[in-house]
């Protein structure tokens, strides 16, 4: 498990890193790519994902709040 708070990234590639279970708190995600990622029972809040691509990623139970 991780935790990332108040991080900005910009035309991030996260398609190869395993993001389960982590905890995202007022990040700020502008063209980044989640494509093909891992992103099972991830928790957000008060982030913003600006242009980014979350083709086939698989969240399932994450929650995103705010």
């Amino acid at each position: 498990m991780f935790q990332h708070s108040n991080q900005k990234y910009e035309g991030v590639d996260f398609r190869t890193q395993d993001l389960r279970y982590g905890e995202l708190i007022g990040c700020t995600f502008n063209r980044c790519s989640f494509a093909n990622g891992s992103l099972e029972e991830i928790t957000s809040s008060n982030c913003r994902f600006m242009d980014c691509d979350f083709r086939v990623a698989s969240l399932n139970g994450s929650i995103h709040k705010e």
